[in-house]
């Protein structure tokens, strides 16, 4: 296989439905645990990419902080944890985009990916040529657009300060932001 096409879009709503669906069972099992920040962290595998759900508590994201002066975010409401495998609930819940081509199986991989975002921009991606930094700058955007646009967290036991966001692996690409929704 030379080519193949990748579509987002229609992962839009899939991807809202893995967190609304993440955050329930968070809740049920977790129902008087306060979160501070949520954060989603992208990680492209060799078989798929796929995206990670933490969640942190105050408490842990403020030891961190202390733990680890040089690795942290901040932002007008302080200094906070960035890095979502770090947090207290690492890893909760996992969403794999699963039509991407596993680049080392027993198939052939396609040497050029087209895949198109949620406003019908197409990028293409060079499996063995391109740097992970350029599929990063592909999903990126396209999971903060629905990140941005969740109702969800309202649901939540949340702290005074909330923040959500996304920290790409292996990469500067990381967005964080306090949100009242």
């Amino acid at each position: 296989m030379e080519r193949m096409q990748i579509a987002l879009r229609p992962y839009s709503a899939c991807v809202t439905q893995w967190l609304t669906e993440s955050i329930e069972k968070f809740i049920a099992e977790n129902p008087t645990t306060e979160i501070s920040t949520i954060g989603l962290h992208f990680v492209y595998a060799a078989n798929a990419p796929h995206v990670s759900l933490s969640l942190d508590t105050t408490e842990s994201s403020d030891s961190f902080v202390v733990n680890s002066p040089d690795w942290h975010g901040e932002d007008e409401r302080g200094k906070f944890g960035d890095n979502p495998p770090d947090y207290y609930f690492a890893e909760f819940s996992d969403f794999v985009f699963n039509d991407f081509p596993d680049l080392f199986g027993p198939e052939p991989p396609p040497t050029l990916l087209n895949i198109t975002t949620s406003d019908n921009e197409t990028h293409q991606y060079k499996p063995f040529e391109d740097k992970d930094a350029e599929l990063n700058g592909i999903y990126f955007p396209f999971i903060i657009s629905i990140l941005k646009d969740f109702q969800g967290y309202s649901v939540m036991k949340r702290a005074k300060v909330f923040r959500v966001g996304l920290r790409a692996y292996n990469s500067d690409l990381i967005e964080f932001w306090v949100t009242d929704q």
